[in-house]
Protein backbone atom coordinates (compact mmCIF):
# COMPACT_ATOMS: atom_id res chain seq x y z
CA UNK A 1 0.00 0.00 0.00
CA UNK A 2 1.19 3.62 -1.24
CA UNK A 3 0.86 5.80 1.65
CA UNK A 4 -0.15 9.43 1.06
CA UNK A 5 3.00 11.85 0.84
CA UNK A 6 2.55 14.50 3.78
CA UNK A 7 3.14 18.46 3.43
CA UNK A 8 5.84 20.01 5.54
CA UNK A 9 3.24 22.91 6.12
CA UNK A 10 3.94 26.22 6.54
CA UNK A 11 6.31 26.05 9.73
CA UNK A 12 9.49 25.60 7.83
CA UNK A 13 9.00 28.77 5.85
CA UNK A 14 8.18 30.70 9.47
CA UNK A 15 10.86 29.40 11.05
CA UNK A 16 13.18 30.56 8.78
CA UNK A 17 11.62 34.07 8.85
CA UNK A 18 11.84 34.42 12.42
CA UNK A 19 15.45 33.25 12.08
CA UNK A 20 16.15 36.03 9.43
CA UNK A 21 14.21 38.37 11.58
CA UNK A 22 16.28 37.62 14.31
CA UNK A 23 20.14 37.74 12.56
CA UNK A 24 18.48 41.05 11.15
CA UNK A 25 18.03 42.32 14.41
CA UNK A 26 21.49 41.41 16.03
CA UNK A 27 23.25 43.36 13.01
CA UNK A 28 21.48 46.44 13.62
CA UNK A 29 22.15 46.21 17.37
CA UNK A 30 25.66 45.88 16.80
CA UNK A 31 25.75 48.99 14.50
CA UNK A 32 24.24 50.93 17.20
CA UNK A 33 26.25 53.81 18.31
CA UNK A 34 23.67 54.99 21.32
CA UNK A 35 24.90 50.91 22.62
CA UNK A 36 28.81 51.60 21.74
CA UNK A 37 28.65 54.99 23.80
CA UNK A 38 27.15 53.12 26.91
CA UNK A 39 29.24 50.47 27.03
CA UNK A 40 32.13 53.34 27.88
CA UNK A 41 29.78 54.84 30.67
CA UNK A 42 31.79 54.37 34.00
CA UNK A 43 34.20 56.65 31.99
CA UNK A 44 32.24 59.21 30.68
CA UNK A 45 30.39 59.76 33.21
CA UNK A 46 33.75 60.51 35.20
CA UNK A 47 34.09 62.73 32.22
CA UNK A 48 30.85 64.09 33.06
CA UNK A 49 31.54 64.83 36.38
CA UNK A 50 34.96 66.53 36.13
CA UNK A 51 33.09 68.93 33.42
CA UNK A 52 30.65 69.61 35.35
CA UNK A 53 28.33 68.42 32.33
CA UNK A 54 25.39 66.42 32.37
CA UNK A 55 25.70 62.45 31.61
CA UNK A 56 23.29 62.81 28.62
CA UNK A 57 25.31 65.33 27.37
CA UNK A 58 28.71 63.63 27.23
CA UNK A 59 27.00 60.38 25.71
CA UNK A 60 25.16 62.04 23.47
CA UNK A 61 28.50 63.79 22.01
CA UNK A 62 30.52 60.59 22.52
CA UNK A 63 27.73 58.79 20.32
CA UNK A 64 29.04 61.10 17.52
CA UNK A 65 32.57 60.74 18.14
CA UNK A 66 32.89 57.01 18.56
CA UNK A 67 36.08 57.73 16.40
CA UNK A 68 38.29 59.72 19.23
CA UNK A 69 39.80 57.82 22.25
CA UNK A 70 38.82 58.45 25.40
CA UNK A 71 41.57 61.13 25.97
CA UNK A 72 40.81 62.71 22.66
CA UNK A 73 36.99 62.68 23.16
CA UNK A 74 37.60 63.94 26.62
CA UNK A 75 39.54 67.39 25.25
CA UNK A 76 36.31 67.84 22.84
CA UNK A 77 34.18 67.77 25.85
CA UNK A 78 36.83 70.57 27.88
CA UNK A 79 36.24 72.40 24.64
CA UNK A 80 32.45 71.99 24.57
CA UNK A 81 32.16 72.98 28.17
CA UNK A 82 33.84 76.16 27.01
CA UNK A 83 31.96 77.05 24.24
CA UNK A 84 28.68 76.71 26.34
CA UNK A 85 29.74 79.81 28.30
CA UNK A 86 28.58 81.65 24.23
CA UNK A 87 26.57 79.22 22.79
CA UNK A 88 23.98 77.11 23.20
CA UNK A 89 24.70 73.00 23.31
CA UNK A 90 23.29 72.48 19.62
CA UNK A 91 25.87 74.94 18.25
CA UNK A 92 28.76 73.86 20.59
CA UNK A 93 28.09 70.36 19.04
CA UNK A 94 28.25 72.03 15.78
CA UNK A 95 31.36 74.25 17.02
CA UNK A 96 33.45 71.09 18.54
CA UNK A 97 32.26 68.94 14.91
CA UNK A 98 34.44 71.26 13.25
CA UNK A 99 32.77 74.22 11.93
CA UNK A 100 33.50 76.47 15.33
CA UNK A 101 33.18 79.67 12.99
CA UNK A 102 30.29 78.61 11.77
CA UNK A 103 28.55 78.17 14.60
CA UNK A 104 29.94 81.61 16.33
CA UNK A 105 28.28 83.46 12.93
CA UNK A 106 24.97 82.05 13.72
CA UNK A 107 25.21 82.74 17.33
CA UNK A 108 25.62 86.40 16.76
CA UNK A 109 22.90 86.54 14.78
CA UNK A 110 20.13 88.83 16.15
CA UNK A 111 18.16 86.54 18.90
CA UNK A 112 20.95 84.94 20.36
CA UNK A 113 21.94 81.53 19.83
CA UNK A 114 18.75 79.65 20.46
CA UNK A 115 16.61 81.51 18.24
CA UNK A 116 19.99 81.35 15.35
CA UNK A 117 19.79 77.55 15.98
CA UNK A 118 16.37 77.30 15.54
CA UNK A 119 16.12 79.25 12.40
CA UNK A 120 19.36 77.28 10.73
CA UNK A 121 18.24 74.12 11.99
CA UNK A 122 17.13 72.27 8.11
CA UNK A 123 20.97 73.45 6.81
CA UNK A 124 23.04 70.40 6.34
CA UNK A 125 25.47 72.55 8.58
CA UNK A 126 23.38 72.18 11.25
CA UNK A 127 23.55 68.43 11.44
CA UNK A 128 26.10 67.89 13.75
CA UNK A 129 23.76 69.89 16.20
CA UNK A 130 20.60 67.95 14.98
CA UNK A 131 21.73 64.72 15.62
CA UNK A 132 23.18 65.65 19.21
CA UNK A 133 20.18 67.25 20.26
CA UNK A 134 18.53 64.07 18.74
CA UNK A 135 20.99 61.74 21.22
CA UNK A 136 20.74 63.64 23.92
CA UNK A 137 16.92 63.12 23.85
CA UNK A 138 17.57 59.43 23.68
CA UNK A 139 19.96 59.62 26.43
CA UNK A 140 17.69 61.81 28.84
CA UNK A 141 15.34 58.57 28.66
CA UNK A 142 17.56 55.59 29.31
CA UNK A 143 19.03 54.86 32.63
CA UNK A 144 22.49 56.06 31.63
CA UNK A 145 21.80 59.32 30.76
CA UNK A 146 19.77 60.10 33.72
CA UNK A 147 21.95 62.70 36.34
CA UNK A 148 22.74 60.75 39.83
Amino acid sequence: MIEPRRRGGSWPWIASGCVVFVAGFVALRSQSTILAAEREVDALRGIAKGLLLRPATVLALRAGALDLDLAAFAARCERFGALLKELDEPLAAIAVSGNEPLARAWAAEPGGPAAAFDRHRGEPDALPGVAFVQRRSLFLMRPSGRDD
